[in-house]
């Protein structure tokens, strides 16, 4: 054959291959973290395939707003003395704020291509983000 299947499709999706990657990473990562050795070393590789997803991404668009109004700390979740989400972990404690994260990140992940888009997937990355401070938290205290 004069064509290699792997060449043809990427000549067909091209930058869309790369990016169902990146997405197929940042996926499993969250998924399995919590039966991997070194789960911080896991996580942050799903924070870099995301980071490498949102920088794909960022070359198609035109105009992106990324003032990070809508990501970190939106008007929303901050109208009284506390915000939201510190109110959310000290609630929730360790374990379950790690879910409460895991939860978000695959809804962003997921609903991205048909919602948000880029903003979503900012929206994943700060909750990873989260994620991987609280389990370097737990590993400074000897708890995992």
């Amino acid at each position: 054959m004069k064509y290699e299947t792997s060449d043809v499709i990427d000549d067909v999706l091209g930058e869309y291959r790369f990016q169902g990657y990146c997405v197929g990473i940042v996926l499993d990562s969250v998924m399995e973290y919590p039966n991997t050795k070194d789960e911080i070393k896991t996580l942050k590789t799903a924070e870099q395939h995301l980071n490498n997803l949102i920088e794909s991404l960022k070359k198609d668009s035109q105009t992106i707003d990324l003032d990070n109004k809508n990501i970190n700390s939106p008007s929303h979740y901050t109208q009284g003395k506390y915000e939201t989400i510190d109110v959310v972990r000290d609630v929730l404690g360790p374990e379950k704020f790690e879910g409460h994260c895991v939860g978000n990140i695959l809804k962003y992940v997921f609903r991205y291509p048909y919602k948000n888009g880029i903003e979503d997937l900012k929206k994943a990355e700060k909750y990873l983000e989260w994620l991987i401070e609280t389990k370097e938290e737990q590993q400074k205290e000897g708890i995992s």
